[in-house]
């Protein structure tokens, strides 16, 4: 690792340059990258006309946020293009969340339980990436009704989602170290 990027100390802990913390994140691996990736550049592929859903996707454009783009003048590919990444997100972050658990849990035992800088840590970054995330998935109707750019309405919903995702991840991580770990330190 770089000098630029950060430092890890001897309990696996890696810290900014400038000194903080970094707590476990989705995004820390290939998947979480990938997921990361998908939920970024899904409004410019949606909105990219050459490019057409490989799965006809009818079925979910049932629901409320599809019909609704649909009213926008959006055509049936456009509608195809945004339901078939959401649903290619959703799985990749189900992926994601199965790796990050798996990589995380093992990292730990009774022996070296995870150390308490992470448990100070983690509830806030926990919390602003909830926060986040759900100002994204609100942001997103919220924008559908008043505003008339459909880029920015699928921005906020896929990062939402994303961010969203990860605050989860992290919350239920923090959750399953207090009750194995730390719950018995207090």
């Amino acid at each position: 690792m770089s000098e630029s990027e950060g430092t890890t100390t001897a309990d696996g802990l890696e810290y900014t340059k400038d000194g903080v913390l970094k707590s476990p994140s989705l995004g820390d691996g290939p998947w979480g990258s990938l997921s990361f990736a998908i939920a970024f550049f899904s409004p410019f592929v949606v909105l990219w006309d050459k490019w057409g859903s490989p799965v006809p996707m009818g079925f979910m454009r049932t629901t409320a946020l599809f019909r609704t783009l649909n009213r926008h003048s959006w055509s049936e590919t456009q509608v195809d293009n945004a339901v078939f990444l959401f649903v290619f997100l959703v799985l990749i972050i189900f992926c994601t969340f199965v790796l990050f658990f798996k990589k995380n849990i093992a990292k730990y035992s009774h022996q070296s339980p995870p150390p308490v800088p992470l448990r100070k840590l983690c509830p806030k970054q926990i919390r602003i990436l909830i926060v986040c995330g759900g100002v994204g998935l609100i942001g997103a109707p919220i924008g559908l009704a008043v505003s008339s750019s459909m880029f920015t309405v699928l921005l906020l919903f896929y990062l939402g989602i994303y961010f969203f995702a990860d605050g989860l991840a992290r919350g239920l991580l923090w959750v399953y170290y207090y009750f194995k770990y730390w719950i018995w330190s207090d």
